[in-house]
């Protein structure tokens, strides 16, 4: 089973529990078991293999002694609590010593847990910040104002719309809330904190009066949970105070409530009693299946993951043959998977583009067997989608089941909750034993032209944002090397190449005629992506330099050959840095980091209103229908002069907000034009289409380029562009 954005490793440990329930049942197989867990964080997998060293340490222990018990609650603390005893912390302490003496002496921290070695720096780095560095961060006191700050305002803003709270929990959750720290078992408290468990019981007649000393006992008793801890990342924000440690752990509790589950807690006072006996099952799971389990933990990205699983671009370390290694110097034993049984996502797709990413990404790996799925859901906008066909409409331009068969060969076989679809886990097979369709099954040639431009629109040019409306914004991701990965995908589907090459000299030349539109709202609706629209010829030249270089960085990639004067050539294509002085680094331009593409603009071109909507809605001059048919304004032949001569924007881009530069690779012809025409240059947001700086300040590309390294095929394979 892999398992995608794997967090906080609930759904593996649940997982693993039903996987011993199943196993233990009369005349089953014995099977072994192999978890393919990732995560681009690696503080999330960090924690996890703590987690997994204490769950394996707990499953061995004697049942109900002291011993097992300081270890049942110092994994409680570790995986909800901001706060925790002085023994818990004690015993943390002493497993990341464990974790780091086994990893610095190149042995694995646990015999079922296999740490890639290329990661293994990256761990002990996070493990000894652990130890050091990061109980700097926050003092107990600044974690107590915190978490009760936080969650007073949070309990301000859901106005009597909180889950209810668990039976018994009423004094902790109200200790929570004010103090930050979450009631011990009573064991434990009369092991290691009586005081603790005097002040609880004035606590309970008295709340008032003994907050202040439950406080100050904290102060000197407690210790914060640094594994919530991302110093990194914390010491990359503008604003610190931003750095978010104030949730509630009760509402957690619905996660692990479950009355299938083979423990259930008997008499709960505390939150401690509701979660144990779920780790209670997952310790005793392991020991059953110890000897048949594997889990392993990959750090990284989803999308390259699982590129580099399918196309086998690791080495096995145990080959010794020079050409072991030519691809890539990342080992992966020879003997582990790359078909799966399941494929579970969580959220993911929420970050990466919806399910274009998955069905391009998670699809191959599964197995050919119809009981092979694919489960994700949506948490991120949730209530912006009735059905699993409008998110589908809106990432993929895919209107119904039909032709989500036709251009992806996958079936959905639950759509979850008809009143909160995307709130529930969607599962997804493949539609047939293989990614290859029969050409009778395909998309039709006039219907698929049309999918393939208003994707590429939607794609370059994806619609602005209320940013105001937290709840159902939809982020675009994905920069047009998606476009890439597709055509090749698409061409293993049985789409022909003469269809796909068409499509994308058709964009690289700037001759695009479709009755598709670049999306006119977000999300975009099913009726939207439906339409029928006027045939038009629609420009795509601000787009088509950066499509013709990438043609030319992807070429190994595409299933037939480009022959075009507008892709460059391979010795035409150098690594550019623009430095951007003006472009401050600030809080809002932090937060839109993500979704940032580089302008081009000769101001010689720039129509009448043309210089507000370069500041404020660069869309508006992007879309070659909007001044015909959406805002007459931007309309006629000095906007079409300007979209075809004077703005070009560059997706494909890294920034680097401490050195203000934008670095992307790029053919010399254009940025010599760039400079010889005079063009500025400058970062937009492609969430609101706003410019990060005044447009009247952004810098002259001649005073801001520098041109870097030739594209070298074979040195870049590795790390080609950014996606």
């Amino acid at each position: 089973m892999f398992f995608g954005g794997i967090g906080d490793a609930r759904n593996l440990l649940r997982t693993i529990i039903d996987v011993a329930e199943y196993d233990r049942r009369p005349h089953s197989q014995k099977k072994s078991y192999h978890f393919t867990i990732v995560d681009i964080n690696t503080c999330a997998i960090t924690r996890d293999m703590i987690l997994f060293m204490m769950l394996d340490e707990f499953s061995g222990q004697e049942p109900k002694s002291d011993e097992a018990l300081e270890t049942l609650s110092t994994i409680f603390y570790i995986y909800i609590a901001t706060l925790m005893p002085h023994c818990a912390f004690l015993y943390f302490d002493r497993m990341i010593d464990k974790a780091i003496q086994a990893l610095e002496s190149g042995s694995q921290p646990l015999k079922w847990l296999y740490l890639h070695e290329q990661d293994i720096p990256k761990y002990l780095r996070i493990l000894k910040q652990w130890k050091g560095e990061a109980l700097q961060v926050f003092t107990v006191t600044q974690v107590i104002n915190k978490v009760t700050k936080q969650l007073g305002q949070f309990k301000d803003m859901l106005q009597g719309m909180a889950p209810p709270l668990p039976t018994g929990c009423e004094q902790d959750k109200s200790l929570y809330f004010s103090t930050a720290m979450l009631t011990p078992p009573e064991k434990i408290m009369q092991l290691h904190d009586q005081e603790m468990s005097k002040l609880l019981k004035k606590y309970q007649s008295n709340p008032r009066e003994t907050v202040s000393e439950l406080k100050k006992h904290a102060k000197q008793h407690w210790k914060f949970n640094t594994t919530l801890v991302d110093v990194g990342f914390y010491y990359s924000l503008v604003d610190k105070n931003e750095y978010d440690i104030g949730h509630d752990p009760f509402q957690a509790r619905e996660s692990f409530e479950d009355k299938t589950l083979p423990s259930q807690p008997l008499k709960p006072s505390r939150l401690y009693d509701y979660l144990s006996p779920f780790f209670q099952d997952v310790a005793n799971a392991i020991k059953h299946l110890r000897g048949r389990i594997q889990v392993e933990a990959m750090l990284g990205d989803f999308v390259d993951t699982a590129e580099s699983i399918r196309f086998g671009l690791y080495h096995d370390k145990d080959d010794t043959s020079p050409s072991s290694s030519i691809i890539t110097t990342n080992s992966r034993p020879r003997d582990f998977p790359i078909l799966y049984d399941r494929i579970h996502l969580s959220n993911v797709p929420d970050y990466m583009g919806g399910h274009l990413s998955t069905f391009l990404y998670a699809a191959p790996l599964l197995k050919p067997f119809e009981s092979s799925t694919v489960e994700s859901n949506c948490l991120r906008n949730t209530g912006a989608w009735d059905s699993v066909e409008s998110f589908l409409a809106h990432y993929q331009l895919i209107a119904d089941q039909t032709m989500l068969r036709q251009l992806t060969q996958i079936k959905v076989i639950f759509a979850g909750d008809p009143f909160w679809p995307m709130g529930n886990y969607t599962k997804y097979r493949l539609a047939g034993t293989s990614l290859h369709q029969p050409f009778g099954e395909l998309l039709p040639r006039i219907a698929f032209n049309k999918w393939f431009y208003g994707l590429f629109f939607s794609l370059a040019s994806p619609f602005n944002l209320d940013l105001d409306d937290w709840k159902c914004i939809v982020y675009s991701p994905l920069t047009l090397t998606i476009i890439f990965r597709l055509i090749a995908h698409l061409r293993l589907l049985g789409y022909p190449s003469h269809w796909l090459s068409e499509c994308l000299i058709a964009i690289i030349e700037d001759k695009v005629t479709s009755t598709c539109r670049p999306p006119r709202s977000s999300p975009s609706s099913i009726a939207e992506v439906k339409k029928e629209h006027s045939l038009k010829k629609l420009c795509t030249a601000p787009f088509k330099v950066e499509m013709g270089t990438l043609a030319r960085i992807f070429e190994p990639l595409l299933p037939f050959a480009l022959t075009s004067e507008a892709i460059p050539a391979d010795d035409d294509v150098y690594h550019y840095t623009f430095h951007l002085p003006s472009h401050e680094k600030n809080r809002e331009n932090a937060a839109a980091s993500a979704y940032l593409a580089l302008g081009f603009w000769d101001i010689r071109f720039v129509p009448r209103l043309g210089i507000i909507a370069l500041q404020h809605d660069l869309r508006a001059l992007l879309d070659p229908s909007w001044g015909d048919e959406v805002d007459r304004d931007f309309q006629g032949p000095a906007y079409e002069k300007f979209r075809e001569k004077g703005l070009f924007l560059w997706s494909t881009i890294t920034w680097d907000g401490e050195k203000k530069e934008a670095s992307a690779w790029m053919s010399k012809s254009f940025v010599d034009s760039l400079v010889e025409n005079k063009f500025h240059c400058g970062l937009y947001r492609t969430d609101n289409w706003t410019s990060i700086v005044p447009v009247t300040t952004a810098e002259n590309v001649r005073d801001a380029v520098k041109m870097g390294r030739k594209w070298n095929r074979s040195s870049n394979l590795s790390s080609p562009v950014q996606k």
